[in-house]
């Protein structure tokens, strides 16, 4: 795990005034990971590993095997703690961590999130990085690892929650939900939609209409008759229409996949998902 240093900046012209900023540098690549201020105080990575380890315990979860990731260069990076499995039925299970989601770029605080990945059709998503305690880089260790570890308590009772919430979704007929409605609902317009633009930007000699959407409407719609006739024809279904989605056509095109199913696009359009499914 590398580490970082909070070095001063200071202005290349002489006469220009520089405010109260520093760079936090990788030391491995040299490499700037952001501009911070004078009180922000850098969480070393095997700082926050100890800490990570101890709040596991405190919670009570195992503090083997915390799994490391780096994200976007390294500005931030997650530790994963292992949670108890998901079993929707027989043949559909999902593997659970909480993941302690920090910036060396001082975007945020450290937080939790938690991390889905769904062994069936190998599909990742993450939920509830708002919502649960944010721990301060500014705080002592002791403080650090006292709110972590609260905060991986109430990480705990929002997974079971979670799954009360994929179970409802399993057990609810695809029937019952308008599939045109949901993907309009999703991203904001759908097949009629798409045909008005089309068709205005013909009678106007519009050069510049493109079929992006129209394509974005259409990988979307197969991802989730991929799902519903694997994860059965049920809203769990139609949920992992959309993390296939975001997973295996979206993500695969980003420069940082990880990133865009942490923080990015992909959580957003998970978390929006499950907001119109719940």
């Amino acid at each position: 795990m590398f580490k970082v240093e909070k070095v001063p900046l200071y202005a290349k012209y002489d006469g220009y005034d520089f405010p109260d900023a520093y760079g936090i540098y990788r030391m491995d690549t040299k490499a700037c990971l952001g501009v911070v201020g004078g009180q922000y105080i850098p969480v070393q990575n095997e700082e926050l590993h100890g800490i990570i380890r101890e709040a596991a315990e405190v919670a009570g979860l195992t503090s083997d095997n915390v799994l490391f990731k780096e994200l976007q260069g390294g500005k931030k990076v997650a530790f994963q703690v292992k949670l108890p499995d998901w079993t929707i039925n027989e043949e559909d299970k999902v593997v659970r961590w909480a993941s302690a989601l920090n910036s060396h770029d001082g975007s945020s605080s450290l937080g939790i999130g938690l991390v889905g990945f769904r062994l069936a059709c190998s599909n990742t998503w993450v939920t509830a990085y708002k919502g649960l305690t944010k721990v301060r880089h500014s705080w002592s260790i002791s403080s650090k690892v006292k709110e972590m570890a609260n905060s991986l308590i109430e990480g705990i009772e929002r997974d079971k929650h979670d799954y009360e919430v994929a179970m409802r979704l399993f057990n609810t007929a695809y029937n019952e939900i308008d599939h045109t409605k949901f993907i309009k609902e999703l991203i904001g317009f759908d097949l009629k939609d798409l045909q008005i633009r089309k068709m205005r930007a013909n009678e106007e000699g519009n050069k510049l209409y493109t079929t992006k959407s129209e394509n974005k409407f259409n990988l979307l719609s197969d991802s989730i008759d991929i799902e519903l006739g694997s994860a059965g024809n049920n809203l769990w279904g139609l949920f992992n229409g959309v993390t296939r989605f975001t997973n295996h056509v979206e993500a695969i095109r980003k420069k940082d996949p990880d990133a865009y199913l942490y923080f990015g696009g992909g959580k957003v359009l998970t978390d929006r998902a499950l907001e119109i499914l719940s």
